[in-house]
């Protein structure tokens, strides 16, 4: 008779990218969830916004969603809960639901299908949400990586320009007195 087993390397995998923008923080998600392996543990209207501390987050579009058994969170973060409006493209989501943890998808969600989100948090930065270095959490089903992209800010158009005359001066005065 054949065994069947899965490993932490035969789940799904949701990769949810955090750039820090001029504005605020915009975050990104991507992958599955195999929901076969999980067990359901009711559905819910879905929730926007984060726990870094909890190692909770809710992105992507408003619905329902069903709530899946989850391991305990990993954090991501210092800071404490953030609200955020819906951000855009499916339900997913890690929070908890009397007090247990949760994995959250679009009650609709078919397991292993493609997962797209994404998620604003205006205002926001790395420093107010204290993240550090990049985390994985592992759970039935799915492992999430939670990915920091320390994406550089541009610079104002007036400052290269301001360099730029400031330079023309000091060339314009310095032919002046030879």
């Amino acid at each position: 008779m054949m065994a069947l087993s899965m490993t932490a390397a035969d789940a799904s995998v949701v990769d949810i990218v955090f750039t820090e923008t001029g504005t605020g923080v915009s975050v990104i998600g991507s992958g599955s969830v195999d929901t076969s392996l999980m067990t359901l543990n009711g559905s819910s209207a879905h929730i926007h916004g984060m726990n870094p501390q909890g190692g909770a987050i809710g992105a992507g579009s408003s619905g329902s969603a069903n709530l899946f058994s989850a391991d305990p969170f990993t954090p991501f973060g210092t800071a404490s809960s953030i609200g955020a409006a819906p951000g855009t493209g499916d339900i997913f989501g890690l929070y908890f639901l009397g007090g247990s943890p949760v994995l959250a998808v679009s009650d609709t969600y078919v397991s292993s299908a493609a997962l797209s989100f994404t998620l604003d948090l205006p205002g926001e930065s790395f420093g107010t949400l204290g993240v550090g270095p990049n985390v994985t959490y592992t759970t039935t089903g799915a492992t999430v990586n939670f990915i920091f992209d320390s994406a550089e800010v541009p610079l104002p158009a007036s400052l290269p320009l301001l360099a730029l005359s400031a330079l023309a001066l000091g060339l314009l005065r310095a032919r002046r007195r030879s």
